[in-house]
């Protein structure tokens, strides 16, 4: 049993390093509104076992944290960037 465990840990902590962080920004590069559409190239193309970090805005943009009480002081700027481009 003890052989069996060394293995499994040797194979996992060989194959852990390979797998790579990425984040994908909020920008108006990377959005997308109101349908898929599979003619669109991706922005990010990944390998199983990597993690991605997404920055994401609200479904029904700004103004739907404006009416739960938000200023505009308390979004990101990317937010707003992503609003005004849209």
């Amino acid at each position: 049993m003890k052989h069996f465990v060394w293995t499994f840990i040797l194979i996992f902590a060989g194959t852990a390093g390979f797998a790579e962080t990425h984040r994908l920004a909020l920008t108006p590069e990377n959005v997308h509104w109101g349908y898929f559409d599979a003619r669109i190239e991706p922005v990010l193309t990944i390998l199983s076992g990597d993690e991605v970090l997404f920055e994401t805005h609200i479904a029904r943009g700004l103004e739907r944290l404006r009416l739960a009480g938000a200023t505009d002081d308390e979004f990101p700027e990317s937010m707003r960037i992503v609003e005004r481009e849209e």
